[in-house]
């Protein structure tokens, strides 16, 4: 018999475990009007070993659906909303198939008028009073494909409306929070707003104790004191409580009884020679939370809604890696706890540095410093004008005057740079004309920086094919620094906070180096 506990591989493991989550989706799923489910939880803590079970069980033999399918796009090449439909479509059929072999043919037809197809078919299965399940993974990929409109979450949103369909969608973050290419269009659709949310977080006792049953195929049986180390050392924390069940597996036959002393073992095997889980579990923790866990490894007493928001315990004692005793915040995972202690210092540091907005008015500007030194070989105004910059945060009309400074000397360097002989080429010109862009500039370079800015952001929009060595982010650096440095010269009384000054700063400097990288020295 094959290690039923696995991480990766090219198969899906099998489901083990569990049923608490299973059947919070399947009541979901299961009623007279069933509900959308997105199913929310970190990489690794088995939503597609959930996706994949209930695809098993509801494909066949279900009193609420007459076909699933459960599918990801992570993989395929999508640009556009056509492409969209055309393989939504595509993927969707085979929950079709064993109702209606024609119709699921029609989905797999593709050509232009596919979503009418997708609309017209689910229209005919509500009116027949038959339902489909539709499984979507890694939907987390979907608000990033390039080139979707709102009409795609608009589409989605009427189709689900009808009761001949329902999505279970599984993705990291809530979908709400979901990264997109166009963060408005998606936080203002409709789509995600109707579905209901399952968080799969770690591992309590009981689903311990599911979890843990396969073993006792290899051994005799599991002391007490070996489920209360497992749960100790990961905290219930899915993946390392994957990691220690496959290594106590694979020894399982040298065992009687599995003892605490064993789990110790396979632990601190787990930490020498499995360590990419840990640091993969250890990225996936915002730096906030980070701060948190390195300072109670450390020993530091952290107590929940005073030291530490209850929102962030909340969240990590969901991950299991704090659990909380009264309102005494714990550590809850031995292992996460020793990486902690071992790597967390750097996150500390920046805790400590930036936590708050004192600690970061005071602290970036060393940081600005040390990112300057490292910039090579600057023309020498430049440089003396960046550096007299950062010694002046603290002195904004000063600053300002240096940002004009800089703004005026990296424009004057650009455009040296493109047209050397001072003369707007002729092959300029007739892109221009070309490109239906009227009163095109001609004759001599102009002196006025704004009109050399101007000059710049003609010759670098890709729509005129023009060839620059400068690129358009550096443009919009010198532009973002000219209209800093204007600003200054009209403030009045009006406040300007610290941050604008440091911002306007780090532009400056990544002025320099893009200068730099792009016309060396």
């Amino acid at each position: 018999m094959p290690n039923p506990y696995k991480l990766t591989g090219t198969k899906t493991p099998g489901f083990i475990g569990r049923s608490d989550l299973l059947g919070e989706i399947l009541g979901r799923l299961e009623k007279p009007t069933p509900d959308h489910v997105s199913v929310v939880g970190e990489k690794y803590f088995g939503k597609t070993v959930l996706l994949n079970e209930l695809n098993h069980r509801l494909s066949s033999d279900s009193d609420y659906f007459d076909g699933c399918t459960h599918f990801s796009v992570k993989h395929d090449t999508i640009s556009g909303d056509a492409d969209f439909y055309s393989v939504i479509a595509k993927k969707i059929a085979p929950a079709v198939e064993s109702i209606d072999p024609e119709i699921a043919n029609d989905l797999r037809s593709g050509g232009s008028d596919i979503w009418e197809m997708t609309r017209i078919v689910f229209e005919t299965l509500e009116e027949r009073g038959e339902r489909v399940l539709v499984l979507f993974d890694d939907f987390d990929v979907v608000p990033l494909i390039d080139g979707l409109t709102k009409n795609v979450w608009d589409n989605l949103r009427a189709l689900a409306s009808r009761s001949s369909i329902r999505f279970v969608t599984a993705s990291r973050r809530p979908l709400r929070e979901l990264h997109s290419i166009n963060p408005e269009e998606w936080w203002t659709s409709d789509f995600h707003r109707i579905f209901a949310s399952v968080r799969v977080g770690a591992m309590g006792e009981d689903g311990l104790n599911e979890f843990l049953e396969p073993i006792l195929d290899r051994a005799d049986s599991l002391a007490d004191g070996a489920k209360t180390e497992i749960m100790g050392q990961t905290g219930g924390i899915p993946p390392l409580v994957t990691q220690v069940c496959h290594q106590l597996w694979e020894q399982g036959s040298d065992y009687g009884t599995v003892q605490h002393t064993d789990v110790q073992e396979e632990t601190k095997t787990l930490y020498e020679n499995s360590h990419w889980i840990l640091s993969d579990l250890w990225e996936q923790i915002s730096e906030s939370k980070k701060e948190v866990l390195t300072d109670l490894a450390s020993g530091t007493t952290l107590m929940k809604g005073k030291d530490v928001r209850t929102q962030t315990v909340n969240s990590l004692e969901t991950r299991g890696c704090v659990r909380v005793d009264g309102q005494k915040v714990k550590s809850g995972s031995r292992l996460l706890s020793r990486f902690a202690r071992e790597y967390g210092d750097a996150t500390t540091s920046l805790g400590r540095h930036f936590g708050d907005c004192n600690s970061y008015e005071q602290n970036i500007p060393r940081v600005l410093e040390h990112r300057f030194e490292h910039v090579d070989h600057l023309d020498e105004r430049l440089r003396d004008f960046t550096r007299n910059a950062l010694e002046k945060t603290d002195t904004l009309h000063v600053l300002l005057q240096q940002i004009r400074a800089i703004a005026r000397r990296g424009t004057q360097l650009t455009i040296r740079r493109e047209l050397p002989d001072g003369e707007i080429p002729d092959e300029w010109i007739r892109k221009w004309q070309d490109s239906g862009l009227h009163d095109c500039p001609q004759g001599e370079t102009p002196d006025s920086t704004r009109e050399q800015l101007s000059l710049i952001r003609k010759a670098v929009d890709n729509r005129n094919s023009i060839e620059t060595t400068v690129t358009r982010s550096t443009y919009e650096l010198l532009e973002f620094l000219h209209r800093a440095g204007n600003f200054g010269q009209h403030l009045g009384d009006e406040p300007v906070y610290q941050g604008f000054a440091m911002s306007v700063c780090m532009a400056a400097i990544e002025l320099c180096n893009q200068l730099n990288g792009e016309f060396g020295t």
